[in-house]
């Protein structure tokens, strides 16, 4: 019996590099890891659970001072505000490490369009994002990542050069 358990994890680990690891991280050209994230009223989302043709994953602490330049610049976005509103691009903004209260302290600060939440353990969220924070991932329509840890100008860069069915600039 043992000897099929270790058959089958070696024919796994062939198959699947990825197999056994615990830390892999979410790459551009890999589909990214599903996670959880709680909104203002402590409700559970799931990522997967959000449909747009392109996911805007923006990973930030409202303590941070860097990240509120990043979540300046956004917010400054017209291109972004465009695809959100026309619900083309959907973001999610989720505060790391922190709990309820902070995370409702700047809840009205994140445009009505994003997808907000929080998450105080966030073990799924670390492991297969985060090297640094803030970060900014796309995602396709099938949650493919197309773009990993990039600046806000990427980001609007990315966005010009983007051609989304059925919108009208």
């Amino acid at each position: 019996m043992k000897r099929i358990l270790i058959y089958l994890s070696l024919v796994l680990s062939f198959i699947s590099p990825t197999f056994g690891q615990q830390n892999a991280k979410s790459k551009t050209g890999e589909v990214a890891s599903d996670f959880t994230f709680l909104d203002n009223k402590g409700k559970e989302h799931y990522m997967s659970d959000i449909e747009a043709q392109y996911i805007v994953l923006f990973f930030y602490n409202p303590d941070c001072e860097h990240c509120q330049k990043y979540l300046k610049s956004l917010k400054k976005d017209k291109l972004l505000a465009t695809y959100t509103k026309q619900k083309a691009v959907a973001v999610i903004a989720v505060a790391v490490e922190t709990d309820q209260e902070a995370f409702g302290a700047n809840f009205f600060d994140l445009p009505i369009e994003w997808n907000k939440g929080f998450c105080e353990d966030c073990e799924e969220i670390i492991d297969h994002y985060l090297e640094k924070v803030p970060s900014i991932f796309v995602l396709d329509d099938i949650k493919m990542v197309i773009k990993s840890n990039i600046e806000p100008k990427e980001l609007e860069n990315f966005l010009k050069t983007i051609s989304i069915e059925g919108m009208k600039l």
